[in-house]
């Protein structure tokens, strides 16, 4: 089917909410989720996939991390969604960066499912003149992704399918952030190029996938009551109400 991108953020964020997810990470998961579809990856479907395998509780739980270095963390998302704490990784490394001389850090993120989240998060806050790397293996294939405030590289090392990065991913991430150092840390193919003319053209979303999303959306909805419309909830008589 065929939307806008405020359609399916405002979807996701309906949806997260729906789903009992906690404050704050409605927005940013929702921003990534209409990102991913924007770039014609199924942001839709990692979401819904993200809240059909997570309970509420853990969602919220706070990710286990420890410094193994000056500006380097090992975090442990204990096979959390990266849905639900991309923007907390992104913000720790860039705030880690930011302490030290050479504005580099390193995060190890273990565990974690769906990094693909990671990239929308990467590329909404990338410090101007600087650059994130986020690598990870999964079942012998290799994806390595440079972030900038320019774009997003798919990078040639990388061994995953030849069509785009593998959206089923789980395992050990890296992430680091550091300073720009010029334009040959960008090999590879571009993949959010096309971003600004579907931003204008609408997305093509997948029928399940958006059904699946609006499932857990309509559950912020309460049945209609008499006390309800008094009250002045719903829609009124006519449009213009």
């Amino acid at each position: 089917m065929k939307t806008s991108y405020d359609e399916v953020r405002r979807m996701a964020f309906r949806a997260l909410d729906g789903a009992r997810s906690p404050a704050g990470i409605d927005e940013d998961s929702a921003h990534g989720t209409a990102w991913l579809e924007a770039i014609d990856l199924p942001g839709m479907t990692l979401l819904a996939d993200a809240i059909d395998t997570s309970e509420p509780d853990r969602r919220a739980r706070g990710l286990s991390s420890g410094q193994t270095g000056e500006r380097a963390w090992r975090i442990d998302a204990d096979g959390l969604s990266c849905a639900f704490c991309a923007a907390t990784v992104i913000d720790l490394l860039i705030a880690t960066a930011e302490t030290g001389p050479d504005a580099c850090s390193t995060i190890e993120l273990t565990d974690a499912k769906q990094p693909l989240f990671l990239i929308p998060m990467a590329a909404r806050f990338c410090p101007d003149g600087g650059s994130i790397q986020i690598t990870w293996r999964q079942d012998g294939k290799d994806q390595a992704f440079t972030v900038t405030l320019s774009g997003v590289w798919l990078n040639e090392t990388s061994t995953g399918d030849s069509d785009g990065p593998d959206a089923s991913s789980t395992g050990s991430v890296t992430l680091t952030s550091r300073a720009v150092s010029g334009l040959d840390q960008m090999l590879g193919r571009r993949i959010d190029q096309g971003l600004a003319s579907t931003l204008r053209q609408g997305l093509d979303v997948d029928d399940n996938a958006y059904a699946r999303i609006a499932a857990y959306a309509a559950k912020i909805l309460v049945p209609e009551t008499a006390t309800s419309r008094v009250s002045g909830a719903g829609a009124g008589l006519t449009d213009n109400d």
